[in-house]
């Protein structure tokens, strides 16, 4: 997918707690935020678009699923639910049983921060420390 030259999103990731930022503002935490981080990382890294929750439940570690009833089709749904509200960049659209495909309109600046999100001021200047930082190729 093709993404037109605009000014990327800061996505900001606290793996602490899975807290998600899109520029300044809160998205979710949690496991529905580790799970928009890894298809975010996905799509960043792999330019990867098309997912299957057979492979996220294999994640299940990386995303902080619970060992039983991870409720993991809930999570995704709650995660599509408010990108959808907030009109966020990244769109979750289903495209079949167990698949699904998220949809970029934006490129995505990924950094991934160390310490807990309620760090976070109001209003983050425009060169926010970051431990680990993906950008889309060029």
């Amino acid at each position: 997918m093709l993404i037109p030259q605009t000014e990327p999103v800061e996505v900001r990731y606290y793996p602490c707690d899975g807290s998600v930022f899109l520029d300044t503002h809160y998205l979710i935490k949690g496991v529905a935020g580790s799970l928009f981080w890894k298809l975010a990382r996905e799509h960043v890294r792999h330019q990867r678009c098309e997912f299957s929750t057979r492979e996220l439940r294999l994640s299940g570690h990386e995303l902080r699923l619970p060992a039983v009833q991870d409720n993991l089709s809930v999570r995704l749904l709650l995660l599509q639910r408010r990108l959808a509200e907030r009109h966020a960049a990244m769109q979750i659209q289903r495209t079949g049983r167990g698949r699904f495909r998220i949809e970029v309109a934006r490129p995505l600046l990924l950094h991934e921060v160390c310490g807990p999100a309620s760090d976070v001021p109001a209003t983050l200047p425009a060169t926010f420390a970051a431990a680990t930082v993906f950008a889309l190729p060029g």
